[in-house]
């Protein structure tokens, strides 16, 4: 066998050319030299071209051997398809951080934390094709070093779109938590971004070619290999070390939302500082630049100070004063006298001067960089949860707090819109502060709002007295009005009217109620009730007892009922009849108060409603159910744009509906939504609640007509018993 044949058997398991060509050259190379040896110690040229194929051992071995180890068999399929995957991770993580966080000015670390880590990824491919010697992956890296870059290019716009164009705002965000205003564009910082990776990646791509022509043409060295192993080295460092700072931006959102929150809570503590500080106009510039709060003017009267989350307007136009001659007025006024003998002359005097909003969901809308509005990322840790709206409703309804308490809780639940009616006189007249917290998901999305007063401080010292006399009337509640008067420290005034004066105003002012069953034996057992007693003319109150009740919707009708209403000489706002107290039998006569004009409020210990865990309400609308699960449901209405009704539901804190007609409660007090297979027991009982039974037999009543007792139990309306 000479030597190409041995070649040709020798190589005849080597499947790619390249390296098939490679090793016939290098044992032609071997065998000629053998057989040169051969010839230089005497033998023919015949002779020793077969020794020499002799001493290289049977051809069919050497074939299996080097087969064995040279045959590296590329197919292309395998990048070509994972090209086209991280193609596809590329552009769905584009989309997506698009529409939730680089066009979100409070996610910009993440943005630039993504950046970040696709630039650590491509250094990390090229690594990897230092080593593998092939064309078509460096090309295909190529192809994903320019969609980065155009990607980078989009990116940079939308966070520079959200104010984030410097350095400082950047250090401003990620440190300090303050957000910046949309701005315009520096395209001068996103186009050396840009170019700079485009350039990286040709860089990248022409390192890597260089190696692999050196390997396809046999010019590899071993200084060549030492070359390309430290480039490898080098791209997979930059790798890690962009993964890494990648990772750090990315994490950052966590600290952005603390400080966002704390800048947040310093927002709303400046608005209370100035609506507790200042009386007038002259007197918030005064403090907010003895402050060093930023502040300008926002026309129509207007100042704004700059918030660090949102703008605190401030606005001292004047407002309209009620129309004296308006039938309720005239109604009130009528009323009054016959109460207390004397109109109310400062009734329709401004009490205030100027009205403080802060609002973060003006600020965090679609126009403004916050595509996701109050749901940005960074307002993660500022978030109201469906149950906090339960603890506010609870804490509404409880004694009176300190203003510092009230503010404390409704700023501990992140308000995102406060609105203060900022008294003119903070020792007279008491601010009226409207917190709203957004509720609800997706399209039945809604706010819910609560109104608290910021009290004055006679109003702080009303309030003792009013609690004293609660206080003494829940201990012994069959105390005389004489001797509750001395125990109080007030003056006992007798009716200031005739009984006939009494009986024609009662009669105008409830003469359209349907089935009014209050006789004339009824209406002087009222009417001897209207002694006064009187502390000053920022206090009076009225004592009743033992009045049948026609008002209170959740008392049975004819329940006898105790109550308290407290009122003003000098401040009144507003005038009622309304009856509000809690049924004898059940409470051991326990009083509560009906609080009229600046210091009016209705505690609903007594005559409120409760859900399932206890807390209460001041209005059954606002009452949650909940599902055994733990989903909070509330009674929703959806209207078009003219107001008027299409439909009820019932909606879930998860974002599950219920038609109004099928929210159920069943007989552990949890909400259920039902179906068609519910049917209407009837029955003979003296209830006049309707119950309803599954096809399993379980029993139901309608939501709507459910109740429970501040102890989370389960009432009949008709019987105050468990159902």
């Amino acid at each position: 066998m000479n030597i190409k044949e041995y070649i040709k058997e020798a190589t005849s398991k080597i499947f790619t050319i390249h390296e098939k060509e490679s090793v016939s050259l290098e044992l032609s190379d071997h065998l000629l030299s053998k057989q040169e040896f051969f010839e230089d110690i005497g033998y023919s040229q015949d002779i020793s071209e077969e020794k020499a194929v002799e001493e290289m051992g049977p051809g069919e071995e050497i074939a299996d051997y080097l087969g064995e180890i040279h045959n590296d068999l590329y197919n292309p399929v395998f990048d070509i398809i994972g090209f086209l995957i991280l193609a596809l991770i590329l552009a769905v993580s584009y989309i997506f951080l698009r529409k939730y966080v680089i066009t979100d000015s409070t996610a910009v670390p993440i943005g630039i934390g993504y950046l970040f880590a696709i630039i650590g990824l491509y250094f990390g491919i090229n690594a990897i094709n230092l080593k593998r010697n092939r064309r078509l992956p460096a090309i295909l890296t190529l192809i994903v070093g320019f969609g980065i870059s155009v990607i980078s290019f989009f990116v940079n716009i939308h966070i520079n779109i959200c104010g984030i164009n410097t350095v400082s705002k950047l250090k401003d965000l990620m440190l300090n938590g303050i957000l910046s205003k949309p701005d315009k564009i520096n395209f001068v910082s996103v186009l050396i971004l840009s170019a700079a990776i485009i350039i990286v990646a040709i860089i990248a791509f022409i390192i890597g070619f260089v190696f692999i022509k050196k390997y396809e043409s046999q010019e590899n060295t071993l200084k060549t290999n030492k070359s390309k192993k430290t480039f490898s080295k080098v791209f997979a460092v930059f790798c890690i070390f962009s993964v890494v700072i990648g990772a750090m931006f990315i994490c950052d959102i966590f600290v952005v939302q603390t400080k966002i929150k704390e800048q947040y809570i310093k927002d709303c503590n400046t608005v209370f500082e100035i609506a507790q500080s200042c009386e007038s106009k002259k007197q918030v510039e005064k403090y907010i630049k003895e402050k060093g709060y930023t502040f300008h003017s926002g026309g129509n009267n207007e100042i704004i100070i700059d918030g660090r989350i949102s703008d605190i307007k401030l606005d001292f136009s004047q407002k309209e004063q009620p129309d004296p001659d308006e039938p309720l007025t005239r109604l009130a006024n009528k009323i009054l006298v016959g109460l207390i003998g004397k109109k109310y002359p400062k009734t329709l005097e401004k009490q205030s001067d100027y009205t403080i909003t802060f609002d973060i969901s003006e600020k965090f809308n679609s126009g403004n960089g916050y595509p996701n509005g109050i749901n940005s990322l960074g307002l993660a840790k500022i978030k109201t949860q469906p149950s906090d709206l339960d603890n506010l409703f609870d804490f509404q309804t409880k004694e009176n707090s300190s203003n510092q308490k009230m503010i404390d809780t409704f700023v501990m639940y992140y308000p995102k819109k406060i609105v203060i009616n900022a008294s003119n006189n903070l020792n007279t007249h008491s601010s009226t502060i409207n917190f709203e917290y957004p509720a609800g998901k997706y399209e039945f999305s809604y706010v819910q709002s609560f109104e608290q007063q910021l009290l004055c401080k006679n109003a702080v010292e009303v309030n003792k007295q009013k609690n004293l006399v609660l206080d003494t009337l829940n201990a012994n509640p069959e105390i005389s009005n004489k001797q509750l008067a001395k125990t109080v420290g007030a003056k006992l005034v007798g009716p200031k009217i005739s009984f006939d004066d009494y009986k024609a105003i009662f009669k105008y002012a409830f003469g359209t109620i349907d089935n009014l069953d209050f006789d004339d034996k009824e209406l002087k057992k009222a009417y001897k009730q209207l002694e006064c007693f009187e502390f000053s003319d920022d206090l009076i109150f009225y004592r009743f007892a033992g009045v049948k009740n026609d008002f209170v919707s959740r008392l049975p009708d004819d329940e006898l009922i105790d109550f308290v209403i407290f009122d003003s000489k000098t401040d009144i706002r507003y005038v009622s009849f309304s009856l509000y107290g809690k049924a004898a039998k059940e409470t051991n006569n326990t009083y509560r108060s009906y609080f009229a004009g600046m210091f009016r409020k209705t505690y609903c210990e007594n005559v409120g409603y409760y859900d399932i865990n206890g807390n209460a309400y001041l209005s059954e609308r606002d009452v949650a159910y909940y599902s055994k699960d733990g989903e909070r449901f509330i009674y929703y209405q959806e209207v078009d744009d003219e107001g008027k009704l299409i439909e009820q539901y019932f909606i879930g804190s998860k974002g599950s509906k219920c038609l109004a007609n099928q929210g159920y409660v069943d007989s552990d007090g949890y909400f259920v939504c039902g179906d068609d297979s519910f049917t209407k027991i009837y029955d003979t009982s003296k209830s006049s609640i309707d119950r309803y039974k599954d096809k399993d037999g379980n029993k139901y009543i309608k939501a709507c007509e459910a109740s429970w007792d501040s102890n989370g139990n389960l009432l009949d309306f008709d019987k105050y018993l468990i159902l």
